[in-house]
């Protein structure tokens, strides 16, 4: 028996092709159609296949015997020259003539439809490639804006930061302090109330009693009192109320000029005063010899004197001095809302 040029399939002889592939070449009518013409190089194949063909006997005798072994011994041959069958394809041609409508002319190009089969094998490893392209993990987005370093590793902040310019460290310092043109907003309003509210405050907290000494006796008993106001605790009070007033009075100047005199913002001149303020009241409170010293002054010059019987004296903090704590944070707070950044107002800021 013979095999199938194309599949494999044990066919008669004198044939090259099953029905199944003459079907897939030729469409519907490929099963119905009989080899009519043999081919023209090889003529002992053609007298082979003539009585196939023609639906006659086979021929007996030593004449057959002959006629089948020229038969297997073309195919041997042309089976060493032709594709193999596991990438074969068949490739059929159908022109197509494009019409034209009803009265534009004459008809248009011919088109040919071009079909290609493969083999069974082939689909099944297209098969097999789908598969595993959908089995696949999807791939992980990319965060965008992530700043990568050589061959895709992640930049450090450290490297990152040292590879900026020095220029541009220096003009972001320089836009920081730079006085905001802006007109006041609500955040502005708020920044200078609370300026305001701190040195009004600070103004009347400074002559209250900050610290009351009591001696007392061995008993318990109190002997003497005296209470020592910021005032009196001298230069370091006074060097606070200079803060608040020139931090005010920096804010009103550079508000009503609408311009800066430093060209920097009162923003910054507040935040600064307001750190200052506040290490100086507790630097002023640590003083204990100096707070001992004025209050006995106190008491001499209201003519009085401690009795021989005061053995010690208490020390207590009082509210006023809490409070001028509080007051250093209010001028903190009131320069950090003037310069933060409003939303929408960013370009009319310089």
């Amino acid at each position: 028996m013979a095999e199938c040029v194309s599949c494999g399939k044990e066919i008669p002889a004198g044939k090259f092709f099953c029905d199944d592939c003459y079907r897939k070449m030729k469409g519907r009518r490929g099963s119905l159609r009989r080899v009519t013409q043999p081919l023209e190089r090889k003529p002992a194949v053609e007298a082979a296949a003539a009585p196939v063909v023609g639906g006659g006997d086979e021929p007996k005798g030593a004449e057959g015997r002959a006629a089948n072994s020229g038969v297997q011994e073309a195919e041997k041959k042309t089976s060493g020259t032709l594709t193999p069958t596991t990438s074969k394809k068949v490739v059929s041609l159908k022109p197509e003539i494009d019409r034209a409508p009803r009265g534009k002319g004459k008809a248009g190009k011919t088109r040919f439809t071009i079909t290609i089969t493969f083999s069974e094998r082939t689909y099944m490893a297209l098969e097999r490639l789908k598969r595993k392209k959908k089995e696949a993990p999807a791939a992980k987005p990319k965060r965008a804006g992530r700043k990568t370093g050589p061959h895709g590793r992640p930049k450090l902040k450290a490297v990152e930061s040292v590879s900026r310019k020095p220029q541009e460290k220096r003009n972001y310092l320089l836009r920081l302090l730079k006085y905001r043109d802006r007109k006041w907003d609500r955040g502005d309003v708020a920044a200078g109330l609370m300026a305001t509210a701190g040195l009004v405050l600070t103004l009347v907290l400074s002559p209250l009693p900050w610290v009351r000494l009591t001696w007392v006796t061995e008993g318990g008993a109190p002997a003497q009192v005296a209470k020592v106001s910021g005032i009196d605790l001298g230069a370091l009070v006074y060097i606070l109320i200079v803060l608040a007033v020139l931090s005010w009075l920096y804010m009103a100047v550079t508000a009503f000029l609408k311009r800066s005199l430093l060209e920097v913002d009162f923003g910054v001149v507040l935040l600064l005063a307001g750190v200052i303020f506040i290490p100086i009241v507790f630097i002023t409170l640590a003083f204990n010899g100096h707070i001992y010293n004025t209050a006995l002054a106190i008491i001499r010059r209201s003519g009085s004197y401690i009795p021989e019987a005061a053995a010690r004296y208490e020390r207590k903090t009082l509210w006023p001095s809490y409070f001028m704590v509080l007051m250093g944070c209010v001028l903190a707070f009131s320069g950090l809302i003037r310069l933060s950044v409003r939303t929408g107002r960013a370009g009319s800021e310089r």
